[in-house]
């Protein structure tokens, strides 16, 4: 089975691997990190949901840029964000993340890059 490593981005933080409308790199060797084969912009927990599916099983690593505030990923741009209160809670954010696990390999590896959302944890 094929494997995929995927850099997710919001819309305001894109990264090097990010191709604009003719298939360029925005940022080409200026940012981003070496390893990742795909780039995906995304502006939801549901958006990022939809663009890994043609993915599905295959992706390995998967790293998900976004802001954050102490306890909290800013996955949506607005409500609901990440945290524990609202996994719990929250139906919709609950099955959006559930559509993102299902695109994932068994043994894969997610790392959610937040500014300051690990502070005071």
């Amino acid at each position: 089975m094929p494997t995929v490593n995927i850099w997710a981005g919001q819309i305001t933080c894109p990264d090097a691997r990010m191709l604009d409308e003719k298939g360029n790199e925005l940022y080409p060797g200026g940012f981003g990190e070496p390893g990742w084969d795909v780039g995906v912009k995304y502006h939801s927990a549901k958006d990022l949901a939809l663009k890994l599916r043609p993915y599905r099983a295959w992706i390995t690593k998967l790293a998900i840029e976004s802001h954050g505030e102490p306890g909290e990923f800013a996955i949506n741009f607005g409500a609901p964000e990440l945290n524990a209160k609202n996994v719990r809670e929250d139906g919709k954010l609950k099955s959006d993340l559930n559509d993102i696990k299902e695109s994932l390999a068994a043994d894969a590896v997610v790392l959610l890059m937040g500014c300051n959302a690990g502070r005071g944890l």
